[in-house]
């Protein structure tokens, strides 16, 4: 039986910042397959909520909860997905538009996996749009458990597309590859850090204030 080699996979380091309980981490990579160079971007985002998964879980299954404030809209909730499709965008008018993302699996209060299959377009999700699409967009999993009466939470995200097809890639270098996706980087950077975090954070600590 024959099998297909995984292809060489570069990477560059974006940025890996560590502020107490948070940590996120961002790398771009390049691989190149037969169609092209391909290039993007994986992310990580780890940090802390006080409370339990059970009081955290509800906020963190709608993803809209905690990310509207910061410009992202989901057409459903998230972790009542499983088997369904939705779709994020950056326009609270613009959720009846094609679904890029698949929800695979979800196991209440502890996992969610998402998967981005191949799109018609080089839609990546919330309205960026970068490279000429051809590969699956992404794929992600989000996490949570408890130590010690928290919750920890971790998203892995990854997101790709072919920068390049035919002469134009095999002129292209693999820095060059990268540039386009420095937007969309920088700015979940900021979108984590300064809202999405401290949005959920502070929803869970409402919710059992109020309990």
């Amino acid at each position: 039986m024959s099998t297909v080699a995984a292809p060489e996979i570069s990477y560059f380091e974006a940025y890996s910042d560590v502020d107490g309980e948070e940590k996120m981490k961002a790398r771009y990579f390049t691989y190149r397959i037969p169609e092209g160079l391909v290039a993007g971007v994986r992310m990580t985002v780890h940090f802390t909520v006080d409370g339990t998964p059970k009081e955290v879980w509800p906020f963190l299954k709608d993803f809209n909860a905690w990310q509207n404030s910061s410009g992202y809209y989901y057409s459903g909730v998230i972790g009542e997905l499983e088997g369904k499709s939705f779709r994020l965008t950056d326009d609270a008018d613009d959720l009846d538009g094609p679904h890029q993302y698949q929800v695979a699996k979800v196991l209440d209060e502890y996992v969610i996996v998402l998967f981005q299959p191949i799109g018609e377009s080089n839609d990546v999700g919330g309205n960026w749009t970068i490279g000429q699409g051809g590969v699956s967009p992404g794929f992600h999993i989000v996490g949570c458990d408890e130590f010690d009466g928290r919750t920890y939470v971790t998203f892995h995200m990854e997101h790709a597309s072919l920068m390049a097809s035919g002469e134009a890639a095999d002129a292209m270098t693999e820095e060059e590859a990268t540039v386009p996706w420095e937007g969309l980087t920088m700015a979940a950077r900021a979108k984590w850090r300064d809202g999405f975090i401290p949005t959920l954070r502070q929803l869970v600590a409402d919710a059992r204030r109020n309990a």
